[in-house]
């Protein structure tokens, strides 16, 4: 019987400081909903001092630190509650609000990048449509090609101006300069990506002023849908009008997204107007170790049409392989590289460089 009541004793000296805080709690979060968020506070730093480790006690100072403007401080408490617990959404989402409100554009596109793996089907870590609209975005870049065979090297220069309307739509205007055996073309193009919650498309226009061995002109135009589990069914289409011949081709390309990694298999149909036909295959992987940076390796082989100049395409055999990279230096800018080799049949093997940086105007 002693020892019965010594357990009754000690259980409710344990039960009393948790039906404390309880009811300290309750009152914090009436405090909360009538708008008095120093009470609030108040309490939470008693709760939280007795129970470092109680998740719920660090989110709802988060939520009343935010309420009276102070986000930094509101940012450490949420952090530590996402620390405590990383499943816990409500935390996560208190603090995709905070951090828009502290601007730090590269802490946000990181925190949703981790939020996108953790919470997949959400859409509060989303950017919000007037994040996007009205974005300007300036695209400068050169390369160079060394030819084999003792053929003189290519080189290229030009400028892509980017306008993000609104979340869904997107133009580009590009102009380019290409050289190859002394001789030069310029082309002028211009581009729209149009997006849904699925769905997707866009297409480009180039043409090109008395060319000697680009296309007169070029279009191109692509459609696609995100399917479940992180797969992406697309298809494009393309025509190129040289001087003497006429190339058109279409693709079905079919992707996959895990984790930070993406792979991507092409497979390219093209047609001369002489009735030709050929094909060839394209598989792509990348690595996003960061929000806005990536790795990439592609290899393609197949047969395909090259201009040799004075409106003259060729059908030749291909094989290449090209590794390219993108990296965020700012939220500003970012610097592009590509670098490879490309095998055009028995006419040459061409070894290819380029860099290019974009600047968020």
């Amino acid at each position: 019987m002693k020892m019965l009541l010594r357990t009754l004793v000690a259980a409710s000296i344990v039960a009393i400081p948790t039906l404390a805080s309880a009811d300290d709690f309750a009152a914090a979060q009436a405090f909360l909903r009538n708008g008095n968020p120093d009470e609030a506070l108040q309490i939470l730093d008693g709760l939280s001092a007795r129970h470092p480790g109680n998740v719920d006690y660090e989110l709802a100072a988060g939520q009343a630190l935010a309420r009276l403007g102070r986000y930094d401080e509101a940012h450490d408490r949420l952090q530590k509650a996402i620390e405590l617990a990383p499943q816990y959404e409500d935390v996560w989402r208190e603090q995709h609000t905070v951090l828009k409100r502290l601007d730090n554009p590269a802490e946000l596109a990181e925190f949703r990048h981790r939020a996108a793996e953790q919470f997949p089907a959400a859409l509060w870590w989303q950017p919000d449509p007037d994040e996007l609209v009205g974005d300007w975005t300036l695209l400068v870049g050169a390369g160079v090609d060394d030819l084999d065979n003792g053929q003189p090297g290519w080189n290229n220069q030009f400028v892509e101006l980017q306008f993000q309307e609104s979340e869904s739509r997107q133009y580009h205007f590009r102009v380019a300069r290409e050289a190859r055996n002394r001789q030069a073309d310029t082309l002028a193009g211009a581009g729209l990506s149009i997006s849904g919650s699925r769905w997707f498309g866009g297409g480009t226009l180039a043409v090109a002023s008395n060319p000697d061995f680009q296309a007169r002109y070029a279009v191109d135009a692509h459609a696609g849908r995100a399917l479940a589990d992180g797969w992406v069914a697309s298809l494009s289409a393309r025509h190129r009008e040289y001087e003497s011949a006429a190339v058109s081709g279409i693709a079905a390309n079919v992707e996959r997204y895990f984790a930070d990694y993406r792979v991507a298999y092409s497979l390219n149909q093209s047609w001369l107007d002489t009735g030709s036909a050929f094909a060839s295959h394209v598989l792509t992987g990348n690595w996003y170790y960061e929000e806005s940076s990536h790795l990439g390796v592609s290899f393609s082989s197949g047969r395909e049409a090259e201009a040799i100049g004075n409106g003259r395409v060729f059908e030749t055999d291909v094989r290449s392989i090209a590794v390219s990279g993108r990296h965020e230096l700012s939220t500003r800018l970012s610097l592009h590289w590509w670098l490879g080799m490309h095998d055009q049949g028995d006419l040459y093997r061409r070894r290819f460089i380029g860099l290019a940086v974009s600047i968020g105007i």
